[in-house]
């Protein structure tokens, strides 16, 4: 079976436990993801509101002793990598990598109910129609 990847994945830097996960977004029909992070169980980001290109990234931050680190999780590889039920991505905290590896989105079943509607619900329906019109 193909790795289809997971749907949280989970990384340790300075003891910081760092949880990446994906989801589809309902505001572009499901079909552009994003990267939620909760570092120690506290959701800290969330995606941009603003559509992106071929890749989507989420910046975020970490509270270590008296410091803040900035961190990013983006996916990787461009387009050809991104695909509407997973991606790829890399975890970096202050420009060092942490991790990488490969996600799933959480509702991977919304965006194919739009892509069932899209590519077979509306064609049967529009050929309904085509016969019974002409």
């Amino acid at each position: 079976m193909a790795n289809i990847g997971k749907p949280v994945a989970v990384h340790v830097w300075k003891g910081h436990r760092i949880e990446i996960r994906l989801r589809s977004s309902p505001r572009y029909l499901w079909m552009t993801m994003g990267f939620f992070v909760r570092v120690d169980g506290e959701e800290v980001a969330g995606p941009p509101g603003h559509l992106e290109r071929a890749t989507t990234q989420t910046a975020f931050g970490v509270r270590h002793g008296d410091s803040l680190f900035h961190g990013k999780v983006e996916s990787v590889r461009g387009f050809g990598n991104k695909f509407v039920l997973r991606t790829r991505y890399r975890l970096t905290v202050n420009g060092d990598e942490v991790g990488r590896g490969l996600l799933r989105a959480e509702n991977w079943f919304a965006t194919l109910g739009v892509l069932g509607i899209v590519f077979v619900v509306f064609p049967l329906a529009m050929a309904f129609w085509l016969r019974l019109t002409f």
